[in-house]
């Protein structure tokens, strides 16, 4: 059988509620018995645990990420990411994380920052961090007027897309640089004209597996004693790079430098000679070459002249006599006066000849018939009989 409060049990029971109410603190509420996480995922990002006792608060990170691309075919080409529009004075600083989400599978991390001064705005960074598959102008800078925008480069023709997230952002004092970014699946139509290209900041290329190497200790090496890698690893040299080389070292540089002799007088054979000695074994050649007379006595025997006597041409002539000369010339040479008689002319006149002298007289000569030939007899001064 079911028990039911009376209207008396009823009131009992009301008077205890309104008592308990009444005792009760607004705003002070009990903790839970097990307090409880409280997280915020999806574009914004936070947490925090509640456990009934007062009010939370939720730090959130809010996650601004793009995607270019297309699905359609011959879709490659150069599309807009984001762009922005600086007022005043100011900086945007943003670092993004590009990936290429599709076939080629490239990524990066992509360095910008935007400067303004008011009046104009100009871009003194666009460097890729790291990247690996992109090129390394993949990334356009346009700047017009106070507006910049970044364009990219997406070079699968179909379902491509290129993601752009932001790592991190800031103004000079603030954590919002102010840039917009876009979901963009339509290429421009005309590439870009780059106020600025994108360049490398610090690339690494692969960078195999080193694990193996050992960390040298504090002994290995010094500003003296260099290292060599012995299987991949550091190892010590077993000399200095000081005085303690060697003595037996054989080094394969043959221009290795020679002692200098800065004399005339060395018979040294491994050494070599002064500029400054050089310069005078010059000066002396100079002086010894341009010496006409004689410098070494050379004899007229040591030249093979040792039976040509010393005279001069006038004793020579002076000693000269007549007899000298015929002897020499194997005749009897003419006299000054009989060479007055010599014919300058000869001229013809019937049978007659007529000869003219040097000295302007003339002689006649008669011709002959002799075995039909005409033959001229004339007498010199010697009386000689000449026929021709």
């Amino acid at each position: 059988m079911a028990n039911f409060l009376d209207e008396q049990g009823l009131l009992k029971l009301w008077s205890k509620i309104k008592a308990y109410i009444s005792n009760a603190t607004a705003g002070a509420a009990k903790k839970i018995a097990t307090a409880r996480n409280i997280s915020l995922t999806g574009d914004v990002s936070g947490s925090a645990v509640f456990d009934g006792s007062s009010n939370i608060s939720i730090n959130t990170v809010v996650r601004k990420t793009c995607f270019v691309g297309s699905d359609d075919a011959n879709t490659n080409g150069w599309y807009k990411v984001a762009s922005q529009t600086m007022h005043g004075y100011g900086d945007s600083n943003i670092i993004f994380a590009v990936t290429s989400t599709y076939e080629s599978y490239k990524t990066g991390i992509f360095s910008l920052q935007i400067r303004s001064d008011n009046t104009s705005i100009w871009c003194p960074v666009a460097k890729w961090l790291i990247r690996n598959g992109f090129a390394v102008d993949d990334i356009k800078i346009v700047i017009n007027g106070m507006t910049y925008t970044v364009y990219v480069y997406k070079g699968t023709t179909r379902y491509g897309r290129i993601q752009f997230e932001i790592l991190s952002e800031s103004s000079i004092n603030t954590r919002n640089s102010g840039i917009t970014l876009y979901n963009n699946s339509t290429k421009e139509s005309t590439e870009p004209s780059a106020t600025l290209k994108s360049s490398d900041g610090g690339t690494v290329a692969i960078a195999n597996s080193a694990g193996v190497a050992s960390k040298l200790d504090t002994s290995a090496g010094s500003a003296t004693q260099p290292i060599f890698f012995s299987n991949g690893k550091p190892s010590v040299c077993s000399y200095t790079l000081g005085k303690s080389v060697p003595s037996n070292a054989v080094f394969t540089d043959t221009n290795t430098w020679r002692g200098v002799q800065n004399n005339l007088t060395s018979d040294a054979t491994d050494q070599s000679l002064s500029a400054a000695q050089g310069k005078v074994l010059n000066t002396n050649l100079i002086k010894h070459t341009g010496n006409k007379s004689n410098p070494h006595g050379v004899t007229k025997s040591q030249v093979g002249l040792g039976n040509v006597e010393n005279k001069s041409s006038a004793t020579i002539r002076g000693e000269m006599t007549a007899s000298n000369v015929n002897t020499a010339l194997g005749y009897t040479a003419a006299k000054q006066t009989d060479a007055n008689k010599a014919i300058t002319g000869i001229s013809a006149s019937g049978t007659t000849l007529v000869l003219t002298q040097l000295d302007g007289t003339t002689k006649y000569v008669t011709a002959e018939l002799v075995k039909g030939q005409m033959i001229y007899c004339c007498s010199n001064s010697e009386d000689q009989i000449y026929c021709c």
